[in-house]
């Protein structure tokens, strides 16, 4: 074998056929490669958990939770209210948009279980970062973050106050605005989420009851036909998320295109290459 690879390959300087034959090879094990390279891409895609923010005109029933856990590939369902928080870290704070969602939902989420006592705000670290950014820029150099703390399982002790909600989401009576509650901070990363600087915590089962009218919703994996996005949209729901949606679906489109092309140069480097050494005189003479 050896030695008919050498003969090929001084027979190359020798014949343009061998020539041809060895830019076709090349052109083949390339266009196979990125073949390959795709396929993966879009396997991982169709594997890897959706996670969809659906938005109603109305607060969300039991009803149309219990819907949502029916459809094909439904994995989670909880309600998501959308509120703001005012973080408080050593005499200084910042105000962030967050959402509220079940405690199941988060535990699920990030794969960890919420002890009982102070509660926990948990945040990507692309959320963290503009946290920083705001802490630092009224902090003096003696108020610095622990962040080793923050990203470890103890979590960054904070105070919190959770911002204003709408007239019909408050009980009688309720304050407009809570008051600081003892916390804890805690970075994190949500599997699969394919979302930046989120922002969440555990919301009671009455406020989410009462105030909710959007819902998070994850299933198993992705879809490459639109179904699954279309069941939701027959539901009655607005996707919040929808040019994360888009951006994903034209990502998939762009490796499609890739095996395609890489599988029409693969076969006209295939054929090229035996007809070649069908007719070609140099092969004989090997």
């Amino acid at each position: 074998m050896i030695n008919r690879i050498k003969y090929l390959m001084r027979l190359r300087k020798q014949n343009d056929a061998v020539k041809i034959m060895g830019i076709l090879i090349v052109a083949g094990i390339v266009s196979a490669l990125s073949i390959l390279y795709h396929t993966w891409g879009i396997y991982h895609y169709v594997k890897n958990p959706a996670e969809y923010e659906l938005s109603s005109d109305q607060i969300i029933t039991g009803t149309q939770i219990k819907t949502l856990l029916q459809t094909k590939n439904a994995v989670r369902v909880s309600r998501q209210l959308n509120t703001s928080l005012t973080i408080k870290y050593r005499g200084k704070e910042a105000v962030v948009d967050a959402v509220l969602l079940s405690q199941e939902y988060i535990e699920e989420m990030f794969h960890t279980k919420l002890p009982m006592g102070a509660k926990r705000i948990i945040l990507d670290k692309t959320a963290f970062d503009g946290l920083q950014q705001e802490w630092s820029g009224d902090m003096d150099g003696s108020a610095e973050i622990d962040i080793d703390q923050a990203e470890s399982g103890a979590g960054l002790e904070i105070r919190y106050a959770i911002g204003e909600m709408p007239s019909d989401q408050k009980e009688d009576g309720e304050e407009t605005v809570q008051q600081d509650q003892p916390g804890r901070l805690i970075v994190d990363e949500a599997e699969g989420l394919g979302v930046e600087g989120l922002i969440c915590l555990a919301g009671t089962e009455s406020e989410l009851l009462k105030g909710a009218s959007s819902v998070r919703a994850k299933y198993s994996g992705h879809d490459l036909d639109g179904l699954q996005v279309e069941r939701l949209r027959k539901l009655g729901y607005v996707i919040t998320n929808e040019e994360m949606i888009i951006k994903e679906a034209y990502e998939m489109e762009r490796k499609l295109l890739h095996i395609r092309y890489g599988l029409m140069i693969l076969g006209v480097c295939l054929v090229s290459t035996f007809a070649l050494r069908k007719w070609g005189n140099i092969i004989r003479e090997v």
